[in-house]
């Protein structure tokens, strides 16, 4: 793939790239994001890349993109969702623990 295809490809499927990743998000600006993303991991992988494969290439790298996205944001509202319980140490103070617990023990000890 040469820059010319490759400037062909972000005139053709840019488009179809951000309807796609925007069905999937429900989100303009993560598809926009992706679509970025998807076309930047093209042009870092032109050489690697076949002019006929860019479609699929594009639609499967903006796919892989979303799915991670989307797991990162459900991990994300996990932890949001978490009821962090607090520990409260009783108000006893350090000194009478000590004293009561040696009070217990038998003299020799």
């Amino acid at each position: 793939m040469n820059t010319k295809e490759y400037n062909q490809a972000v005139e053709e499927y840019s488009g179809r790239v951000y309807r796609f990743a925007k069905k999937l998000l429900q989100d303009d600006d993560e598809a926009a994001d992706i679509v970025q993303d998807s076309f930047l991991r093209l042009w870092e992988n032109v050489v690697k890349v076949e002019n006929e494969k860019v479609k699929s290439w594009l639609f499967t790298t903006a796919y892989r993109q979303a799915l991670l996205r989307i797991k990162l944001k459900n991990r994300h509202a996990d932890l949001n969702a978490l009821d962090f319980m607090t520990y409260e140490m009783p108000n006893h103070d350090l000194k009478e623990v000590i004293e009561d617990c040696l009070a217990g023990l038998p003299e020799i000890q």
